[in-house]
């Protein structure tokens, strides 16, 4: 059985739920097509490299399936009356994917540091400490003005035309 990747971008303005709803939906077609889902991920809202359809965002959702190519086609096609669409891509590939991709691990680590007590404290205490972010302490000697009148060297010819006139 052929195994296929599906990347589906639908539109910025959908809320999170809303377009989790669509990627739900589209895994439960294809389940009922007797297809064998391998992996389903959400990548969230991201940018897109160019405008389309004046969206200059979308949501991005990753789903990796086997199946015969005529569910495919069939799916393809239905996807495609969805106005919520901006882009499906089904690519084939050589052997089901299961494995989390680089994007949703990245997410994962980065929801595992802002949930975790220890960054959180971190955090906190960056807040009200006097050094600054880079690691480096900061020099608490105060900058000193002198008093004294500034003996450097003048343009002379500045100075002769004031005293003429």
């Amino acid at each position: 059985m052929p195994h296929y990747e599906t990347i589906l971008i639908l539109r910025q303005d959908l809320s999170p739920t809303q377009a989790e709803s669509i990627a739900e939906k589209t895994q439960q077609d294809l389940k009922k097509a007797e297809a064998t889902i391998d992996r389903a991920e959400s990548w969230g809202l991201r940018t897109l490299a160019y405008p389309i359809r004046k969206n200059r965002k979308g949501h991005y959702f990753i789903i990796n399936h086997s199946n015969e190519s005529r569910i495919t086609q069939e799916m393809q096609r239905i996807l495609s009356l969805n106005e919520d669409l901006l882009r499906i891509l089904t690519v084939k590939t050589t052997q089901p994917q299961t494995s989390p991709t680089p994007i949703a691990t990245a997410q994962a680590q980065r929801e595992q540091e802002t949930t975790s007590p220890r960054t959180a404290e971190r955090r906190t205490n960056e807040r009200y400490t006097s050094e600054p972010r880079t690691g480096e302490p900061r020099t608490s000697q105060p900058r000193t003005v002198s008093a004294q009148p500034d003996d450097s060297p003048k343009n002379t010819s500045e100075t002769e035309t004031q005293e003429s006139s």
